[in-house]
């Protein structure tokens, strides 16, 4: 009869432990599920802070631009081009660059080399009056001889409709 006290204490530790292995259990999912959608969210934080602070840099009389961009030697990246719609009416707008007027193309550098662009040339993007829009395009920088180089690519902006050209700017890719 002494004794049944002291086997209640190692019962009494081992709930205790069980309890705290749960608990803590319990504790880890939850930090689990609470940071998933904290990463996406600041992915998508991220990405619309850059939208913004390269719709800012774009920002004035041009209907297209593109802020210079870096890429290292042997990756391939998917770059932005901006289009504003700064017309009075909606319209329909495609890109074509002239190094690359079916969607597919080389850039040549004498002294380094070359990398391969590639876009949507069918690509019709309808952008209301007074809005903007970007237009995906892809670089592979896989046959370039000496970094860093820049390699230049001119880029014209047409109205769909009447096929006109509207604007012009050149796309800058740094190669490191």
């Amino acid at each position: 009869m002494k004794y049944k006290r002291a086997q209640g204490l190692p019962i009494n530790i081992i709930v205790m432990l069980i309890l705290g292995i749960i608990i803590f259990g319990i504790g880890i999912g939850l930090f689990s599920k609470i940071s998933k959608p904290g990463d996406e969210e600041i992915e998508r934080i991220h990405q619309e802070v850059k939208t913004r602070i390269t719709s800012l840099a774009c920002d004035g009389e041009h209907w297209v631009c593109s802020p210079a961009y870096d890429l290292p030697n042997g990756e391939s990246a998917t770059f932005s081009l901006y289009v504003a719609n700064k017309g009075d009416e909606n319209k329909k707008f495609k890109i074509k660059f002239d190094d690359a007027p079916d969607g597919v193309g080389v850039i040549e550098e004498d002294k380094c080399g070359s990398i391969d662009l590639s876009y949507l040339s069918s690509l019709k993007i309808n952008i209301l009056s007074g809005e903007s829009a970007e237009i995906p395009f892809i670089v592979k920088a896989k046959n370039v001889k000496h970094t860093p180089c820049s390699f230049v690519a001119n880029l014209k902006l047409l109205d769909v409709q009447t096929g006109d050209e509207i604007d012009k700017t050149s796309v800058i890719v740094k190669i490191k």
